[in-house]
């Protein structure tokens, strides 16, 4: 998220380790957070999928895993760069183009991502997260702690983390689409309705009801075609 002038304010579920940041760096969480402002915020957000971040930024993942970090202390001089002609730009078709050109630049010198990496995080993906790492590792050909190497390194979380996440996901639009817990229990994978809850919990810091409670009084929303993300609260 790069901000043209006011701040966003991001801390965890909690309400622990909230700072305000003008661009702002996040990595695969398998937690929730949350995102204030004062009122007014204006910017750009740009999505990435972790393995092409990798190349896009030069880092590992798993140093920005679970973290916010302030853009610029990842990406040093080129974001000031990018954040001032993305300010002064006159209209969104020129800031899109000035953000396509940085990012096919940053690929361009950034390190070469494994396509064994990328097909399995898209095999994650397409199983809704319902795979070992066993099995993951023999889909690409790789044993298993290689697997886990890369996929730290270009992806930031484990292979099981990164199911859970995705299995979270398809749990979230289940809720959202107004299946009971108990049928989304039996869809998404979960052992029983309370191994789903537990697992809820630990991610999300709410408990499925109390989800389904929050989306029903307020916005939800799809930073991410596909992917429920958000819910806007007004405070």
């Amino acid at each position: 998220m790069v901000g043209f002038d006011e701040k966003l304010s991001l801390d965890d579920a909690q309400g622990r380790d909230s700072a305000q940041y003008s661009a702002v760096l996040a990595g695969v969480h398998a937690s929730a957070g949350t995102g204030g402002h004062q009122g007014r915020l204006s910017g750009m957000e740009i999505v990435m999928t972790p393995w092409a971040a990798y190349s896009l930024l030069g880092a590992a993942m798993h140093e920005l895993a679970g973290r916010h970090l302030a853009a610029e202390d990842v990406l040093g001089r080129r974001l000031g760069t990018l954040a001032d002609a993305l300010a002064s730009a006159p209209d969104w078709p020129r800031r899109f183009a000035l953000v396509d050109a940085a990012l096919v630049a940053w690929g361009a010198a950034g390190p070469s991502g494994s396509p064994l990496v990328a097909r399995a995080w898209a095999e994650v993906g397409a199983r809704r997260g319902i795979v070992t790492t066993d099995v993951l590792a023999d889909s690409v050909g790789w044993g298993r702690r290689q697997l886990e190497k890369r996929f730290r390194e270009q992806i930031g979380v484990s292979p099981k983390i990164a199911g859970r996440i995705v299995r979270l996901n398809h749990t979230l639009r289940a809720l959202a689409a107004g299946r009971s817990p108990s049928e989304v229990a039996a869809a998404v994978g979960f052992s029983d309705q309370s191994h789903l809850s537990r697992e809820f919990k630990a991610m999300t810091s709410l408990r499925p009801r109390q989800f389904v409670q929050a989306i029903a009084e307020h916005r939800v929303v799809e930073r991410v075609p596909g992917h429920l993300t958000s819910v806007l609260l007004d405070r």
